[in-house]
């Protein structure tokens, strides 16, 4: 007996909708363009740089900054965490093996997130596919470097990056492990500063808070974590115990100050350097202070002195030939990149603006930098006065 017209039509509109399934179950395994169309990002490879781009830039329902790790291995300290309405990240270290690791996650209006696959010509080569909380993960993996990425139904991309660290298991499970925070959020608060300084950012989410205050150049950083997962990343050297209001406090004494040496210097990041006249000689480049600044020294009578000479990271300028250093992270912000870059024996950091391009600076790759005279800034080296006022 022959099936009804209506049935053997169904069954054909059923074939077909199967076809058209599995076709684009298909073009998604192969195409990243046709999973950004469905899901929202999709990544690029150009060398070592993996770009994460996002069309749709959609606004996402939550903050980034409630997502957080809940295990990390022993021995790993805090760093820094910034916990933003664009960006979230959290960034930890290792001190006996070097290791570094970074969590990061971005709402859909981010629209494109760079980072590098230190120690690989080609990021691809080395790219599978896993799951992570039942979402399929991208996988990059080199010498020196693991990354994993993966995005949820509500557009979130997260990141977890892994430098000196090999084991691959381990990181995917801490990726298991991301969940929103919903415990309390920030109990404690600065509730006084030295008189001079300044507010100049703060980041709260997901139970942290990091904030920062500047007075002529100084800069003073408020950090705090609920539950945190491990302690944060202390000075070197055993730390005298205080009370706090009932609270057990540990404090570390700032460094002896270095002997007086013959003739003016200055310290930039903590290291002296020789200085003859206006003028700064910091890794074989000589900076003159402008005119104006000069001026307002000699206005102050301004002797001789040993000074110090502070630079702010966004008033670096990378150059052919200047200061040279070497990078040991690279942290793509939206809109610039922060370098960590290793320069006459101290951590120097520099913000970078990409204007929209891509940005590639792979760890241990060689940079110049140079500043400006009318961006620098000379401060009395005992009480941290800044002489030109």
């Amino acid at each position: 007996m022959a099936r009804p017209v209506w049935k053997r039509a169904a069954r054909t509109a059923a074939c077909v909708l199967l076809a058209c399934l599995v076709t684009l179950g298909g073009l998604m395994a192969v195409s990243p363009a046709v999973r950004a169309a469905v899901l929202g990002w999709f990544h690029q490879v150009q060398e070592d740089l993996v770009t994460f781009i996002n069309p749709k830039r959609t606004v996402a329902e939550d903050p980034p900054g409630g997502w957080r790790l809940s295990e990390i291995p022993e021995g790993f300290v805090l760093t820094d965490v910034s916990p933003k309405e664009s960006s979230g990240y959290w960034r930890y270290y290792e001190p006996g093996t070097g290791a570094w690791l970074w969590f990061a996650v971005y709402t859909p209006e981010a629209g494109e997130v760079a980072t590098n696959v230190d120690g690989a010509s080609d990021a691809g080569e080395n790219h599978t596919t896993v799951t992570v909380q039942g979402y399929q993960a991208d996988l990059f993996q080199s010498e020196g470097t693991i990354l994993l990425t993966w995005q949820n139904e509500a557009g979130y991309l997260f990141m977890l990056r892994a430098t000196d660290f090999g084991d691959t298991e381990t990181l995917l499970s801490m990726a298991e492990g991301v969940v929103p925070y919903e415990g309390p959020g920030v109990a404690w608060e600065m509730g006084w500063v030295p008189e001079g300084y300044e507010p100049m950012y703060r980041d709260e989410g997901a139970g942290a808070v990091q904030q920062v205050w500047v007075r002529d150049g100084t800069t003073l950083t408020w950090q705090y974590v609920t539950d945190p997962i491990c302690p944060f990343e202390t000075p070197e050297g055993e730390p005298e115990e205080i009370d706090l209001r009932g609270v057990t406090g540990w404090y570390w004494t700032a460094e002896e100050e270095p002997e007086e040496s013959e003739g003016p210097t200055i310290t930039v990041n903590g290291k002296e350097i020789q200085a003859e006249g206006s003028s700064v000689t910091v890794g074989g480049v000589t900076v003159e202070l402008s005119d104006e600044k000069q001026q307002r020294l000699a206005e102050h009578n301004v002797a001789e002195q040993d000074v110090t000479l502070g630079v702010r990271p966004d008033h670096l300028m990378l150059c052919a030939d200047g200061i040279k250093g070497t990078v040991d992270v690279s942290e793509m912000m939206g809109s610039s990149v922060h370098l960590h870059v290793a320069a006459e024996g101290k951590d120097v950091i520099v913000i970078v603006p990409t204007n929209g391009a891509a940005a590639h600076f792979p760890m241990g790759s060689e940079v110049n930098m140079i500043f400006g005279g009318n961006v620098a800034h000379v401060f009395d080296k005992e009480t941290g006065k800044n002489l030109e006022w």
